[in-house]
């Protein structure tokens, strides 16, 4: 009976993610409560997709992300993840630290102006700190020269390990 309610909880939470909009983060503990067994192992916050939007995207990690957490990407999968391109802009509302392997393998992050109306590509929240080690930043179409990153107020950007700001 209690297997039948738990297993129901988890069921009405998934669908309630899918119709925020927003892809559910992993769940762990779902598998868990079906094996019947006392642990598990959550695979982390890595991004998988380059896309802008969707499951395994740098947007939907960060969504599932909490303040202090680490970002990296699958780089040494048979297929690599080696950059994201947004083409909508990222709000950062959370202290994270995005890594890449080292300063020879390194993602890179692509703000795509093309239907972006704004001024910045990614916002950076006030009060949040944003570590970057060893992950590239670059803009496309972008003939008036917008901000990449937009910093409000007291927000900290740090850079360690080697990282490059490009626009094409």
């Amino acid at each position: 009976m209690n297997r039948i309610f738990v297993l129901f909880f988890f069921l009405t939470m998934s669908v309630s993610f899918q119709l925020n909009g927003q892809p559910p983060c992993e769940l762990p503990t779902l598998v868990v409560f079906l094996q019947g067994t006392t642990t598990g192992l959550p695979e982390g916050l890595i991004v998988k997709d380059q896309g802008n939007a969707g499951y395994s995207t740098l947007r939907n990690v960060i969504g599932c992300a909490h303040d202090g957490d680490t970002i990296t990407y699958d780089q040494t999968a048979p297929m690599p993840v080696t950059m994201t391109t947004l083409t909508s802009i990222l709000e950062i509302n959370k202290s994270l630290t995005f890594m890449g392997l080292d300063v020879n393998n390194r993602p890179e992050i692509k703000v795509d102006y093309t239907s972006i109306s704004d001024e910045y590509g990614i916002l950076i929240a006030g009060d949040k700190t944003v570590n970057l080690k060893d992950i590239d930043l670059r803009s496309l179409n972008n003939p008036t020269n917008k901000d990449v990153m937009r910093m409000i107020d007291t927000s900290i950007v740090k850079v360690t390990g080697k990282t490059v700001l490009s626009k094409d």
